[in-house]
């Protein structure tokens, strides 16, 4: 989810558009957007995702947000060995961006354990989900076949991402929707930058977009009308969930 490499929108939208072969002619054909912003708007959606991501991180400091570790501790591991991987090639400045997606996520984790709390609040799913997840990040990294990577790719985020979707089901006011909502504007930003609509060059932001805009609508679902099974929380909490954070 979070770690949707942005020069998708670049110089990576090009090598799949050229590289990845899928089943038929029909899915190579152009479709046009009807609507396309320049390119520069990828920095915009970028600094939009960022900002959330501080906005999250700021809110798990000050205690009204606990987050998933095993998610978020994934969604910060993926850019990572994007990056490792990358190093081979040579460093340049997408690659170093490919790394800045990485800080927010870690940022989380960091804050979660310094704040305490993470052994209670894992359990056999969340670590059934990270290990699946670690899984598929290996099967991305080793396939050569671009079309199987992103597949794998979009399958280990997703299972990253379960973890979460459980929580925010279960314990709403621990989490923190504008973050979720954010990243959605930025993936629809991001797609409106595509002219030619190709399965390879879609898939990923698409899926990015759905995944943020479901965890933003469970979240507020689930804290529209206060249920007895969905937890009562101190005002801080409530603030935190719609994005009230100070400063």
């Amino acid at each position: 989810m979070f770690w949707f490499d942005w020069r998708l929108g670049l110089e990576v939208r090009q090598h799949i558009a050229r590289s990845a072969h899928f089943a038929t002619d029909a899915d190579l054909v152009e479709r046009s957007t009807g609507v396309m912003l320049p390119t520069y708007f990828l920095a915009a959606a970028m600094a939009l995702r960022l900002a959330g991501e501080a906005r999250y991180f700021v809110a798990v400091v000050r205690g009204r947000v606990h987050p998933n570790p095993v998610s978020w501790f994934c969604w910060g591991l993926a850019p990572l060995v994007a990056f490792a991987a990358q190093m081979s090639n040579g460093l340049r400045p997408t690659e170093w961006m490919t790394l800045v997606l990485a800080l927010g996520p870690i940022a989380v984790v960091t804050a979660a354990v310094v704040k305490g709390g993470i052994r209670s609040r894992l359990n056999r799913f969340d670590l059934a989900c990270g290990a699946s997840a670690l899984v598929g990040l290996v099967a991305w990294q080793v396939t050569n076949r671009p079309a199987v990577a992103l597949l794998f790719s979009i399958l280990a985020d997703l299972i990253a991402a379960m973890p979460t979707l459980r929580n925010a089901y279960r314990r709403p006011f621990d989490e923190y929707a504008p973050t979720y909502l954010m990243s959605s504007v930025a993936m629809a930003i991001t797609l409106l930058t595509v002219h030619h609509w190709r399965p390879g060059i879609v898939a990923l932001p698409l899926y990015t977009l759905a995944v943020n805009a479901a965890l933003y609508a469970v979240i507020k679902i689930r804290t529209a009308v206060p249920a007895p099974h969905v937890s009562t929380l101190d005002g801080n909490r409530v603030g935190a969930l719609t994005g009230a954070v100070d400063g």
